[in-house]
C-alpha cells in the first residue's frame, strides 16, 4: 500500500472515531478551507500592505496670503489674493463672465494629470469658459492638456525655456517655442463640452525675415498672417459660430515661430489653462527675455497665475544652488510687475525622495518650501505649503505603502492616483478659500484619504 492511501485511510479512521466519541455529524475533513487558503493568496493577489503610522498634520493654515484681507466696505483690490477670491464669487453671482487662470509649472503640470481634477471641479461650479490655451502642435510625447491631441510634427523644431540663455528666449505664453520651417505643418484636435460659437486665438511672433502662415480650421484655409518684422508678439483672433474641432496651421516661406492656441467659449466660466514644461525651474522663467514673459502671459488675460515648480530641483542629489532664492525673488517682482492685475499663487513642492539612508534630496523640498515662501510673502503672492502639509519628508515612506500607491517607484512623480488625490486637494483648497472657509487640515494627506 502506497503512502499517500495509508495517509488518507488514517485520516478517515481518525475522523470516524471522533464522530463515535463525540456523538457529533461525521464530515471528510476540509484540507485547505477558503478562509484558510486565503492568508496564503494575498501576496499572490496584490492586496494592501499594512498602513504606516499616523501622522498628524500640523495646525497652520493651508493657504498663506501674503496679502491681508481688506476691510469690509472695501472691494478687495485687483491682483490681490482676496481680490481674485471675489473675482470667483462675482462669476458664481453673475456679475462677471469669465475668470482666467494660468496654471504654470514642471512635470507635475506637464501631462495635466492634479491641474485636470482643479479645472473640472471649477468648471462643474463655475461654468465652462472654454478650454483655455495649449501649444500649437506636441513639443513632447509626455504632453497632455484634457480636451486636446495634440500630433508631433514634421519640420519643427521646439524651444522651451530651461533650456534657454538667462535674458534672451521668446518662448511665448506655454514656455515653448516652434521653429518651423517652410511647408512644416500641424493640426491639433479640441473636445469641446459643449456646441456653439467661440473665439479662437493663435499665437506666434514676428521676427526679421519670417515666413507666412496660414491658419486653417476644420481643413478649411482662413487666410494667411504674415511674421516677418521687428520681434513682437502677435495674437490672431477668429469669431466662429460653430466652433471646430481642427485646429490647423501652415508654414509658407522662411522660417517662422509659433507659440499656440486658446479657446474660449461664448458662455461665462472658468478658463483654466496648463502651461507645463518638463524640467523647468521657477528661476528658469528669467531666461525670457525682459518684458516677453509678462507679454505673453498677459496676452491670455489672467486673473490668477499659480506657479507650481519645485519637483525637478527637489530630486536633484545635491542642494539647491546659493543663488535661488534670490533669482526667484526677481522673476516674481517682474511677474508682479508686468501683470499687475493677477493675483499670483505659489505652489510649493510635495516631499520627494527616500527619507531614509543617503538620499540628500529629501531634504531638498523643505529648503524650496522655505525659499519659495520668503519670495512669496516678498512679492505678496499666496503660498500653498505642501511640504508640511502633507507631513514632512517621512509622507514619502507612507506615500510608497500605501495601496494604490501614491508615489511611483521614482520617489519623485506621483502615480495617476496620487495626481488624482493631489488634485482633490488642490481643488478643495482653493473652493474653501474662495467660500471663506479653512480648508481641511489634512487635505494634503493623500494616504489618509
Amino acid at each position: 500500500m502506497g503512502k499517500g492511501v495509508r495517509f488518507i485511510a488514517l485520516l478517515l479512521a481518525y475522523s470516524l472515531a471522533t464522530w463515535l466519541l463525540r456523538g457529533r455529524p461525521w464530515a471528510p475533513p476540509a484540507l485547505l478551507t477558503p478562509q484558510a487558503a486565503l492568508p496564503l493568496l494575498r501576496p499572490i493577489q496584490g492586496d494592501a500592505p499594512p498602513p504606516g503610522p499616523t501622522v498628524t498634520a500640523p495646525a497652520a493654515p493651508v493657504v498663506v496670503p501674503a496679502v491681508a484681507p481688506v476691510g469690509s466696505g472695501r472691494a478687495p483690490a485687483l491682483g490681490t489674493w482676496p481680490g481674485v477670491l471675489d473675482a470667483f464669487r462675482a462669476l458664481e453671482a453673475g456679475e462677471r463672465s469669465r475668470v482666467r487662470v494660468l496654471h504654470l509649472g514642471d512635470s507635475e503640470v506637464v501631462a495635466d494629470g492634479p491641474t485636470a481634477i482643479v479645472r473640472d471641479r471649477l468648471v462643474a461650479r463655475f461654468g465652462h469658459g472654454g478650454l483655455g490655451y495649449a501649444a500649437a502642435t506636441s513639443p513632447l510625447r509626455w504632453y497632455q492638456v484634457d480636451g486636446w491631441t495634440h500630433r508631433e510634427s514634421q519640420g519643427v523644431q521646439a524651444r522651451t525655456f530651461p533650456l534657454g540663455t538667462a535674458g534672451a528666449g521668446r518662448f511665448g505664453p506655454g514656455g515653448v517655442a516652434f521653429e518651423a520651417q517652410a511647408g512644416a505643418s500641424s493640426t491639433v484636435t479640441v473636445r469641446h463640452a459643449r456646441r456653439g460659437g467661440c473665439r479662437l486665438k493663435f499665437f506666434y511672433d514676428r521676427k526679421p525675415t519670417g515666413g507666412a502662415i496660414e491658419l486653417l480650421l476644420d481643413g478649411v484655409s482662413q487666410g494667411r498672417v504674415e511674421s516677418d518684422g521687428s520681434p513682437k508678439l502677435m495674437v490672431e483672433t477668429l469669431d466662429v459660430a460653430d466652433c471646430p474641432r481642427d485646429l490647423g496651421w501652415r508654414n509658407h516661406g522662411n522660417y517662422s515661430r509659433v507659440f499656440g492656441w486658446s479657446v474660449e467659449y461664448l458662455e461665462p466660466g472658468v478658463v483654466y489653462s496648463t502651461l507645463g514644461v518638463v524640467g523647468a525651474q521657477l528661476r528658469h522663467l528669467s531666461h525670457y527675455e525682459p518684458g516677453h514673459l509678462a507679454e505673453s502671459l498677459g496676452a491670455l488675460e489672467p486673473d490668477l497665475v499659480v506657479l507650481g515648480y519645485g519637483l525637478s530641483l527637489a530630486s536633484m542629489p545635491v542642494p539647491p544652488p546659493p543663488s535661488y532664492a534670490r533669482d526667484v525673488a526677481a522673476v516674481l517682482r517682474a511677474l508682479r510687475a508686468g501683470l499687475p492685475r493677477a493675483a499670483c499663487l505659489i505652489v510649493g513642492p510635495y516631499p520627494v525622495g527616500k527619507p531614509e539612508g543617503s538620499h540628500p534630496e529629501a531634504r531638498n523640498a523643505e529648503r524650496l518650501t522655505a525659499m519659495q515662501r520668503e519670495a512669496a510673502e516678498e512679492a505678496g503672492c499666496a503660498f500653498v505649503d505642501r511640504f508640511h502639509l502633507a507631513g514632512g519628508a517621512m509622507a514619502v515612506t507612507r506615500w510608497r505603502s500605501t495601496f494604490p500607491r501614491i508615489l511611483s517607484g521614482d520617489y519623485r512623480h506621483l502615480t495617476h492616483h496620487g495626481s488624482e488625490r493631489m488634485g482633490e486637494a488642490l481643488a478643495t483648497t482653493l473652493l474653501s478659500a474662495i467660500d471663506g472657509r479653512t480648508p481641511p487640515v489634512g487635505a494634503f494627506m493623500l494616504e489618509a484619504r
